[in-house]
């Protein structure tokens, strides 16, 4: 009976909703996608891995440490009908000029 009752707990915690994959999936993420680069390119950013990995959240860190900042953590591209990428704007303030307010609703 108590293995039956450790893998029913184990299995009601692993289907726990996940709300967020915090810092270190951020970390991870870049980590590994440094090896998934063509070799060309990844000559270039494998001595730097260290470095890319530790400063990945470093946007992260900045929308919570400055209040101003957690609006313009990511723009929501699904607003859209289709993707603007061809005709999105490369600066912020053309694109506030174009489209209004591209911040999510919910980024705060």
């Amino acid at each position: 009976m108590g293995k039956k009752l450790i893998i029913v707990f184990v299995l009601l915690l692993a289907s726990t909703p996940s709300f967020c994959w915090g810092f270190y999936a951020h970390k991870k993420i870049n980590y590994l996608a440094i090896f998934l680069l063509p070799p060309e390119m990844m000559v270039l950013y494998k001595p730097y891995a260290d470095f890319l990995t530790e400063h990945a959240v470093d946007p992260d860190k900045r929308r919570y440490a400055i209040k101003e900042e957690a609006v313009r953590h990511f723009i929501d591209l699904d607003r859209w009908e289709d993707f603007p990428q061809k005709r999105l704007p490369a600066k912020y303030l053309d694109a506030l000029v174009q489209y209004g307010n591209l911040v999510s609703d919910h980024a705060g």
